[in-house]
């Protein structure tokens, strides 16, 4: 029992954030139970949006992302639509990326990883969004 409340607790804290649903929140919960123990690049690289590089020797490749929980990374991806449009910080943040000219989907996957970093933080320190 004292597990379950543990886990209700989590899921009502991600549901803090503007973006994230009950559906998201939970599916995050029960693929990531790390998630809040870890560090941000772990995380990123937990969720699949971490960047990796592909260089060898004097070659200079573009970064790309790879691994990761696919399933896990779907429900952040809609999670992250819907954030860009309902949270201001997001939203600036997708923004200030798309005036620098990166791609659509390139910034979609800065979010996702902008947000993963933001639960886990949150899941780390409750107060936190409080104090931002």
């Amino acid at each position: 029992m004292e597990e379950q409340s543990a886990l209700k607790q989590k899921v009502e804290r991600m549901q803090q954030v503007k973006g994230v649903g009950l559906i998201t929140a939970v599916t995050c919960v029960a693929l990531c139970p790390e998630l809040g123990l870890l560090s941000r690049r772990q995380t990123a690289a937990l969720v699949g949006v971490a960047p990796y590089d592909d260089d060898s020797g004097a070659r200079r490749s573009w970064r790309h992302i790879a691994g990761g929980r696919p399933k896990l990374r779907r429900a952040l991806h809609m999670a992250a639509i819907s954030a860009i449009r309902s949270n201001p910080t997001l939203r600036g943040f997708y923004r200030q990326l798309r005036q620098r000219n990166k791609p659509p989907e390139v910034t979609l996957v800065a979010v996702i990883r902008k947000l993963t970093i933001l639960l886990n933080q949150l899941l780390r320190n409750p107060s936190f969004l409080r104090a931002s």
